[in-house]
Parts: structure tokens; C-alpha cells; sequence
């Protein structure tokens, strides 16, 4: 918790790791520093995310930002368990440990508004690199480019912008 502190001047946000999501008192401090927060849910027991949401829905403090994940380094695409986000109440946003465009693009079509890639800025030369969850920064910008177009295709069901006139065809 120390560390919240320490750290408070030189962050825009704080970043809360699955293993952590049950210390409520390591998110409280988080989120007690205006700053918004984010957790990763992999670890989290229904019960967890129970407790956050009851704690922090009760009070003044905006609740975290949580993220869907699976906490394998490179998770299984085939174990993702995908929620969907938009009636998901306590899900916002999707944490990637598979480096699979799939992976993303079914994040977005069932709705999450947030995405976590593990990026590696080193030619995939970086420590983290060998456990095979890090993007190399190239496919990552491909398919954030890709997820983006998506959304907006997703986005606009109803705009039948034209059809008038190519009635009068």
C-alpha cells in the first residue's frame, strides 16, 4: 500500500494485477487517490467481485474498471470464457494473455469498451516475451486498427443514410 503512495505523482492511473483483486484494502487506497482504477478480475471469485461492487457501489468513490482475463501466460483462446459486456455489470473491459487478434475482435463484438494488450517494445527480445501473452507492436496496432473499425460497424445498426434516394432508382 506504501507503494500507492509513492508512486500517486507520477501515474494517470493505477493498474490492479488478478492475483491482487481480493485485497480491498489495496483497492480502496487506489481508488481513494482520484485517479481511475483498474483490475484485473482472472483471479477473482464471484464472492470478490461481490465485495468490491458492494463496497465501493455504497460509497463516494467511483468503482474500479474491471477487465475479463484469463491468468495463463499465454492463455488458451479456447478457455476465454468471453463475457457479454454490455449487460455484464461488473465486466467493462477485456485484459489479453493469448495474442490472438480472435481473441480481441470477440471482446469488442460482445461489447467491451476497454482492451489490455500485453505490448513488448523490444522486437520481441523483452523478458516477458518468451511466455508468449506479449504483442509484438505491429500485430497489435493491426488489430487495434481492425478492433476499432469493427466497433464502428457495430456501432451503426440503424443509419440507412441514402436509402431514400436510391429508392427514387
Amino acid at each position: 500500500i506504501a507503494s500507492v503512495f509513492a508512486l500517486r505523482a507520477y501515474v494517470d492511473d493505477f493498474k490492479i494485477a488478478s492475483y491482487s483483486s481480493a485485497y480491498l484494502d489495496l483497492i480502496e487506497v487506489c481508488l481513494g487517490q482520484g485517479l481511475p482504477v483498474s483490475i484485473s478480475m482472472g483471479c477473482a471469485t464471484l464472492e470478490d467481485i461481490n465485495n468490491i461492487y458492494k463496497k465501493f457501489n455504497s460509497s463516494n468513490i467511483r468503482p474500479p474498471i474491471t477487465y475479463h482475463c484469463v491468468p495463463e501466460y499465454p492463455a488458451d483462446i479456447k478457455k476465454l470464457g468471453m463475457p457479454y459486456f454490455k449487460t455484464n455489470q461488473f465486466m467493462r473491459g477485456y485484459s489479453d494473455h493469448t495474442r490472438e487478434p480472435a481473441a480481441i475482435y470477440a471482446a469488442v463484438a460482445n461489447g467491451a469498451d476497454r482492451i489490455e494488450m500485453h505490448l513488448d517494445l523490444d522486437n520481441m527480445k523483452g523478458a516477458e516475451s518468451v511466455h508468449g501473452h506479449c504483442w509484438p507492436v505491429t500485430m497489435a496496432a493491426e488489430t487495434i486498427y481492425t478492433a476499432r473499425k469493427m466497433a464502428g460497424v457495430l456501432a451503426n445498426t440503424t443509419d440507412k443514410t441514402g436509402c431514400e434516394e436510391m429508392r427514387k432508382w
